[in-house]
């Protein structure tokens, strides 16, 4: 019998023993763990949002330098000769003496034109044809008062015959 009352009492002193080492004997605060486990979600959203804009602004931002930022031979022929189109002087029509100048020259002629009162109107009416739509009706009649020769192109590009010719005024003395 002292052999068991022996092996009672050890049991007694490792439980005595646990008792004191302190673990918790109370029930987990799920308010707590609520509020953490809430908060840590809240986080990891945040953190994978900011991911998400850092991944897209990189990416947007080599596309940038990779792609959009180089111009295309074609492109930089394009604008060359629109630079050269509105910068130089030349004729359109030689036999009706329909010249092209410069923009900023045609800027500087308007304004002294209308400074001086002299301004014209042109005589010259274009009428503005919106492009054909597929399905649509071809046979688009020219406006009233205009020739068939000033008539804008289906493509919606203006003609060569309807550049404005230039005034036939004469040179006044300064």
């Amino acid at each position: 019998m002292a052999n068991v009352n022996h092996k009672t009492d050890i049991a007694a002193e490792q439980i005595h023993e646990l008792q004191e080492l302190g673990y918790d004997r109370e029930e987990p605060q799920s308010n707590k763990i609520a509020i953490l486990v809430i908060l840590g979600s809240i986080l990891l959203v945040v953190i994978i949002g900011a991911l998400e804009y850092y991944f897209e602004y990189i990416k947007n931002e080599q596309m940038y330098t990779n792609v959009l930022s180089k111009q295309s031979d074609q492109l930089r022929e394009v604008r060359a000769k629109e630079d050269t189109d509105l910068n130089s002087y030349k004729y359109v029509n030689k036999e009706k003496g329909v010249v092209q100048i410069p923009i900023e020259r045609s800027m500087e002629v308007l304004i002294k034109e209308a400074e001086q009162g002299t301004l014209q109107k042109s005589t010259l009416l274009v009428p503005v044809v919106p492009p054909a739509q597929p399905g649509a009706d071809q046979s688009a009649q020219p406006a009233a008062g205009s020739s068939p020769a000033n008539t804008t192109p289906a493509s919606g590009a203006p003609s060569t015959d309807a550049v404005t010719p230039a005034p036939q005024t004469e040179a006044k003395p300064k």
